[in-house]
């Protein structure tokens, strides 16, 4: 199994990712300053249902299955956040994050999405993912 990478992606590599592509350029430095660049095989479980949400992921190649008890109740993929909700409430995991496909993600943790979320363009693209799915995990 394969663990992150220290390394961050390059910051113009974020315009080819689908919602993020539309971020100033200051935004998405930030991004790639502020994240770490995780490669994680396919039927990799990224969360639990249940933990505490210590971590938020970008995707920025391939496919995740949001499943709450055992049933698959939405797919995530290229440009979407996955375990925000939990790191900004402060609450338990309410999903499992699995890889359906080998994944690239940018990890985030609370503090780095904290000060992300002090960045005005940064939130209204988190206000709209929030808004364009059911919050999960």
């Amino acid at each position: 199994m394969r663990h992150h990478q220290t390394t961050v992606i390059d910051a113009d590599r974020l315009l080819e990712v689908p919602g993020v592509d539309t971020l100033p350029a200051g935004t998405r430095t930030q991004i790639n300053a502020l994240s770490t660049k995780m490669h994680v095989s396919a039927g990799r479980v990224l969360v639990k249902q249940g933990n505490p949400g210590r971590q938020t992921f970008l995707i920025t190649d391939g496919v995740a299955a949001i499943r709450r008890d055992g049933e698959t109740i939405a797919v995530r993929s290229r440009g979407d956040l996955v375990g925000e909700v939990a790191v900004l409430k402060h609450s338990p995991r309410s999903a499992d994050i699995v890889a359906e496909t080998d994944l690239t993600v940018l990890v985030m943790s609370p503090a780095e999405l904290a000060t992300l979320c002090d960045d005005q363009a940064f939130r209204v693209w988190l206000d709209k993912q929030l808004g364009a799915h059911v919050p999960v995990a």
